[in-house]
């Protein structure tokens, strides 16, 4: 039977990536989306991020970003090393409602 994996996404200040990433979840994610309330371009610290511990994958969260932005602001987390962030989903662009 296959293990069920837990992601826990929005995450922004730094006392609750430090109270989720105690529960050790498989994936944490940042959410990069302008406009979002969980955007946490700019506001995530680099100690918080320190603190995930090991076998945490982080993952940033975008939406109808071209490449060139995603990269832009991978590069300017708080982290180390911007490759710190393991992984990143890629999106459709989004939709219209009145698209036919």
């Amino acid at each position: 039977m296959k293990r069920l994996k837990l992601k826990v996404c929005g995450m922004r200040e730094s006392e609750n990536i430090a109270a989720v990433a105690a529960l050790a979840p498989d994936y944490l994610g940042l959410v990069f989306v302008e406009g979002s309330p969980r955007d946490a371009t700019g506001v995530v610290a680099r100690e918080a991020l320190a603190g995930i511990p090991a076998g945490v994958t982080t993952v940033g969260v975008f939406r109808d970003a071209p490449l060139d932005v995603v990269r832009e602001t991978v590069e300017t987390l708080p982290m180390a090393r911007w490759w710190d962030l393991d992984c990143f989903p890629i999106t459709l662009p989004t939709i219209p409602d009145d698209a036919s």
